[in-house]
């Protein structure tokens, strides 16, 4: 069996030949909506798409969020819908062709297509208000 067929296997409850190595089964797609998302630049201070500032320094790995009294978007949890306001996909001019491409030769190769998602909702919350903010609320 293939990854690609182990890994369907275990997840339809059925037979597999050997347990599945994390990313092998897929293939990675360069996803345009992320480029036009993630704007940083190395060495700049950003204002992104969600009005989040930014900074990817030199010689660093990615970006992290500026977050103080002035640029904290967030400033109230329990009034989120006053504070944040997401990009507006529908008016970005995304080109995806070549995301289609690379998703044929993927699939070509017996593999599953993915797209990289790099702030989920934990880190983008954190972007929006500060990770010291982010904490279970009780009820």
């Amino acid at each position: 069996m293939t990854p690609k067929e182990n890994l369907l296997a275990l997840l339809q409850g059925k037979k597999q030949d050997a347990f599945v190595n994390e990313w092998e089964p897929y293939g990675n797609v360069f996803d345009p909506l992320m480029g036009a998302t993630l704007t940083a630049k190395p060495g700049e201070y950003v204002t992104d798409p969600w009005g989040m500032t930014v900074y990817w320094g030199e010689n660093e790995p990615g970006v992290m969020p500026i977050i103080n009294d002035e640029t904290k978007v967030l400033k109230d949890i329990t009034e989120w819908k006053k504070y944040v306001h997401a990009p507006e996909l529908a008016k970005m001019e995304l080109d995806w062709s070549g995301a289609k491409e690379q998703a044929e030769q993927i699939r070509s190769q017996g593999k599953l297509v993915m797209s990289l998602m790099a702030t989920g909702l934990f880190e983008q919350s954190h972007y929006l208000m500060g990770f010291e903010n982010i904490r279970p609320i009780s009820v």
